[in-house]
């Protein structure tokens, strides 16, 4: 989540008119590829396990209780998950764990930034400024590929039937985006001109992609989002964002889009010609989780003072459930049921319906949580474990 944080200081400023073309290139350039993590441009290509192929990579513990694994050798980036099972995203190895904290199976890797993202039954890794992905779901890795002419990767997104959407770097656009089959079959493509598509989302149907992408317009950060369908070469509809970075799309909806930047915006399909509804955090939104109702919740730094944790829940609709204030600095959240769970350091708060359900005490400090089989896990760069 520091990305968002930069996304909304970086602002460019101009004191001179000749200036204002190289300011906005750059501004683009940074944001959209420096921000991201777009600045290798090697090439690494993925590599399947050999016999005790990752052993040598990391060594995993199930703690005593049965509750946590360690993973020694390499970091761990992030955790996703879907159908019960955890993604454990490392600096070298994709490793699949079920909620008991058994490791199902483990896919080495070399890409130097890599990334996973993930729906109800597929997921994808991909390699950001470069060209390999790879589509996995609980038993295993079921396809391996290259973007179109191997233009490096920007963003990628997929969908419960496996159909995915890969956003590349081009030499006729600024960027472009690419749906496929699970199979890597080409089904449409769409040339974004001016802007980086830097994250996207797929429609239930599959047959539509909502796209936000970051440019500059007059020496300042211009963010934009499109509505694609496959039936057609131009975006069904578009709306801008000036001075403001975006850093996620979703449907909460079959209609309806929600973005992320220093405010959450929900946009109305069928109503496009009106204004999207907007809704102001009390400061930068430090970490957002949408559920598959559509509910989110979005935690940022909290108005009483230092070390303090602002919490709202939003229905589909862009209605305030509740706002509450926790202690400590804002890290994580995520929603289970009618809680939220909400991480500040060491200490993970459940909260429902506008009250403090429960305080649980980690012996380590967390970087993010993780929904699981019906279980809250906490997960740092070494370590996976069970919230109790």
């Amino acid at each position: 989540m520091r990305m968002k944080k930069k996304l909304q200081k970086l602002k460019v400023k101009l004191s001179q008119r000749n200036m204002i073309v190289i300011v906005a290139v750059s501004a683009v350039i940074i944001v959209a590829l420096g921000v991201f993590g777009f600045l290798r441009s090697d090439f690494h290509n993925a590599y399947s396990d050999g016999e005790n192929g990752s052993e040598s990579l990391f060594s995993s513990i199930v703690s005593s209780d049965g509750k946590g694994v360690t993973f020694t050798g390499n970091d761990i980036i992030t955790v996703k998950s879907f159908s019960g099972r955890m993604f454990v995203l490392t600096e070298k190895l994709l490793a699949s764990v079920d909620s008991d904290g058994e490791i199902k199976y483990t896919k080495v890797h070399n890409y130097k930034n890599p990334a996973i993202e993930v729906s109800d039954k597929y997921g994808i890794l991909f390699n950001r400024n470069s060209h390999e992905y790879m589509i996995f779901t609980t038993k295993g890795i079921i396809n391996e590929g290259a973007s179109d002419e191997e233009n490096d990767i920007i963003a990628a997104a997929i969908n419960g039937d496996g159909t995915f959407a890969l956003s590349t770097k081009s030499d006729s656009s600024a960027s472009k985006v690419y749906l496929h089959t699970k199979k890597g079959e080409k089904k449409y493509i769409w040339a974004c001109g001016e802007e980086y598509a830097v994250t996207m989302d797929i429609h239930s149907s599959s047959k539509k992609i909502a796209v936000g992408a970051i440019g500059a317009s007059g020496g300042e950060i211009l963010s934009k989002s499109y509505l694609l369908d496959i039936y057609s070469d131009k975006a069904q509809c578009d709306f801008s964002l000036e001075g403001e970075g975006i850093t996620d799309i979703k449907y909460t909806g079959k209609n309806i889009i929600s973005l992320f930047t220093g405010k959450r915006v929900l946009y109305d399909i069928k109503a496009a010609k009106g204004a999207p509804q907007k809704s102001e955090f009390t400061s930068s939104a430090v970490s957002t989780y949408t559920d598959g109702s559509g509910n989110t919740a979005v935690i940022s730094d909290g108005i009483g003072g230092f070390d303090k944790t602002s919490l709202t829940l939003y229905t589909s609709k862009n209605q305030v459930k509740y706002t509450m204030e926790l202690d400590g600095k804002p890290g994580d959240v995520v929603l289970k049921g009618k809680s939220a769970f909400v991480l500040c350091g060491n200490v993970v708060y459940e909260t429902a319906k506008g009250k403090l359900r429960n305080t649980s005490t980690l012996d380590f400090t967390a970087e993010g949580l993780v929904v699981s089989g019906g279980k809250i896990f906490a997960y740092s760069s070494g370590f996976l474990k069970e919230v109790e």
